[in-house]
């Protein structure tokens, strides 16, 4: 098939390979033959409408929208993470977006110390935000913040 590029190519490839005219296919997403013809040749984009109405036909629409056909599912979650997911979903929303944060950017949130409420049971951490957090950071989980040495 080679270097199909463009939207218009690939729907032109899905209606090839599903054996369908132009006609065909116009007549499915409910648009005349000119209006398909225009998202063959790249002049007009078709709507989620009619991209909905050719996938119950049996088009590849992820084929034609981002030119992959690669189904292929992520790995599942491990114990860490699905934790981590339940963790997250009974946080109030200020943890939520720290939480976001602190991993977006790879570092930390910065202060001396939050506490955060999980339904029943309750994290306290004291983090350390000096430098570098891999290399003179720290947390400590538990009720009390630790002495200072």
């Amino acid at each position: 098939m080679g270097n199909i590029s463009t939207i218009g190519e690939r729907l032109r490839a899905e209606r090839e390979r599903l054996g369908f005219s132009q006609e065909a296919m116009a007549a499915i997403a409910d648009v005349t033959r000119k209006t398909f013809g225009g998202y063959e040749s790249d002049t007009r984009s078709p709507d989620a409408l009619a991209l909905a109405a050719w996938a119950r036909a049996g088009l590849d629409l992820l084929f034609v929208v981002t030119g992959s056909r690669d189904y292929s599912p992520p790995p599942p979650l491990s114990r860490d993470e699905l934790e981590l997911v339940d963790l997250y979903r009974a946080a109030p929303l200020a943890v939520r977006a720290a939480a976001a944060a602190a991993l977006a950017s790879g570092k930390p949130p910065k202060g001396r110390g939050i506490s955060v409420d999980f339904g029943q049971a309750s994290i306290g951490q004291v983090i350390k935000t000096e430098g570098d957090f891999h290399q003179s950071g720290g947390v400590h989980v538990g009720g009390k913040k630790p002495k200072k040495g």
